[in-house]
């Protein structure tokens, strides 16, 4: 990929004080390095996802709130009503099998004329403090705006993950003092044998979980890890909240994750009241199947062609393959329109097409690549839809605008471009059309920026949302609005920066001297260190 031109950081427009150093000699030396350690990594970046880089051209003198406040007001462009009311007549029933009547039609009335959701997480408990700060940010101009159509949080988060995930997805994570140092700790839900597991389909967990997660409570006490005071809060927490009847009774970990977020976001701002939008979690994979089963497989629409028409394979293999959420044919990396579920089976396979069957590398597992092959074995729950094939359905397709991460501004960009040529070389320009003006660069910001603790020792510390619940106020919600009115989103990118490179590049590709540059020097040299307020001191 050829170098992308971008602004150097030097010609942009600071208004940051440089904390004061020992002497003018350490304080000249110290910026210089953080300003070129700074660039080169930016640079770095662009050049693996140019999509950001206009984004960041675009928000970044925006403030936090600014953005926030902007996403709820931008109009979405023309999207066929047939198929937006098709959308959201599946997600609002989706809603309402967990969340009940009352959310899910709340849900229908914003998306009418708010036709976006998050689509930046992953499903799992909203502790980890970054998309923990997704939602944060989200609901900020809703909860000051009091706006009826502004009711809810929308997240269509991505269940085709595994248990060990960075996000979590077993355990219920939260922060301590250890040696007068913060450190995250973990109650799991699951044991480790599950790590490798994806969390789509896997069975809820039980009462014994419950016990073992309050198992763990017990030896933290008891390893003087947490306070008396904090152990209580947690033993209510998992009693009330992830210990319910109605909770256990959810046949799969994936309702029991978006009916506890819910409860919890609920229970960590009572304080607002109505004015706190509700927070909907939904699985991503499972809507897109049941749009499939409903709308697609046994009819004639564009999707339909790319999944059993051999004019669009040939076609589809020519524009997506090398595209991330898609294929690589050569490498073997991904996998064709669905990834494998097979029976008696833990763990996910890629499928690659040979003639009308999609088939596991190893040969165990097919599916006939035709309508009723697919449908059947979508309702068995052996397929999980591709990245590729939930964006081409739920942006190309609904026209629903997707607020996503860091990749995701680059790779649904690519996957427009690959979806257009695609009905272009096969003639259905009349389609190709009606993606033209899908926006695919709505970013979340899934790095914390608002809501932090401060330590013994002095330092920030990104909190997770139980955080807030062992150690938040009433003035919580206050301090992380000041945050976002005060933080820019330039400012959030930047002390974003070691941990964007450190995803996008793999380890051996990665330059020691540039991940020698850590958050706190960029908090340091931007003002930051001084300039966000946390909502609590832990101790």
């Amino acid at each position: 990929m050829p170098t992308v031109r971008t602004q150097s950081i030097s010609t942009i427009p600071y208004n940051y004080d440089v904390p004061a150093l020992p002497t003018p000699q350490v304080r000249k030396k110290s910026y210089a390095e953080t300003f070129r350690k700074l660039n080169a990594m930016r640079q770095k970046l662009f050049e693996r996802r140019p999509g950001l880089y206009n984004i960041t051209q675009k928000l970044g003198p925006m403030t936090m709130y600014q953005i926030s406040e902007s996403y709820a007001k931008t109009s979405i462009p023309d999207v066929l009503t047939e198929r937006k009311n098709e959308f959201i007549l599946a997600f609002s029933d989706e809603v309402a099998k967990i969340l009940g009547q009352g959310i899910a039609a709340s849900a229908a009335r914003q998306l009418a004329e708010h036709y976006y959701v998050s689509t930046a997480e992953h499903h799992s408990p909203i502790t980890t403090p970054g998309f923990f700060n997704t939602s944060v940010h989200s609901a900020l101009y809703a909860a000051k705006a009091r706006n009826s159509k502004l009711e809810n949080v929308i997240v269509l988060a991505c269940a085709n993950i595994s248990f060990d995930n960075y996000s979590s997805p077993r355990s219920l994570v939260f922060n301590s003092i250890s040696e007068n140092k913060a450190e995250l700790n973990n109650i799991p839900l699951f044991p480790r044998s599950a790590r490798p597991c994806p969390v789509i389909n896997y069975s809820g967990y039980t009462q014994q979980s419950i016990q073992n997660a309050k198992i763990r409570v017990d030896n933290l006490l008891r390893g003087e890890t947490i306070t008396r005071k904090v152990a209580e809060k947690l033993y209510f927490l998992i009693d009330k909240i992830y210990g319910r009847a109605d909770i256990l009774s959810l046949p799969s970990f994936s309702d029991q994750i978006t009916k506890t977020n819910s409860i919890l976001w609920n229970k960590l701002f009572f304080f607002l009241g109505k004015y706190i939008p509700n927070l909907i979690y939904l699985e991503q994979e499972r809507l897109v199947n049941r749009l499939l089963l409903a709308h697609h497989i046994h009819k004639k629409t564009p999707i339909h062609n790319f999944m059993f028409d051999s004019k669009f394979h040939e076609l589809m293999e020519k524009h997506f393959d090398g595209i991330g959420g898609a294929f690589s044919l050569k490498e073997k990396i991904g996998t064709y329109l669905f990834w494998g579920l097979p029976p008696g089976q833990r763990y996910r396979v890629s499928l690659w097409k040979e003639g009308k069957k999609l088939i596991s590398e190893d040969k165990s597992y097919e599916v006939e690549l035709t309508p009723a092959g697919i449908a059947q074995a979508i309702e068995r729950k052996e397929l999980i839809p591709s990245t590729m094939l939930d964006y081409i359905l739920l942006s190309m397709y609904y026209g629903l605008r997707l607020h996503g991460g860091v990749n995701q501004t680059t790779t649904l960009t690519k996957t427009k471009t690959a979806y257009i040529s695609v009905l272009k070389d096969a003639g259905d320009i009349e389609n190709a059309k009606q993606s033209k003006n899908v926006v695919t660069t709505g970013l979340s910001m899934t790095r914390p920026s608002l809501a932090f603790l401060k330590s013994p020792d002095g330092l920030l510390v990104p909190a997770s949302s139980l955080d807030i619940l062992l150690h938040g106020d009433e003035h919580s919600w206050q301090a992380m609005k000041q945050n976002a009115k005060n933080i820019t989103y330039e400012e959030t990118f930047l002390r974003s920066l070691p941990s964007f490179y450190r995803f996008v590049y793999k380890k051996d590709e990665q330059d020691k001297d540039l991940l020698s540059l850590s958050e706190l020097d960029i908090d340091k040299f931007l003002g930051l260190d001084k300039k966000i307020v946390p909502f609590a001191e832990i101790k």
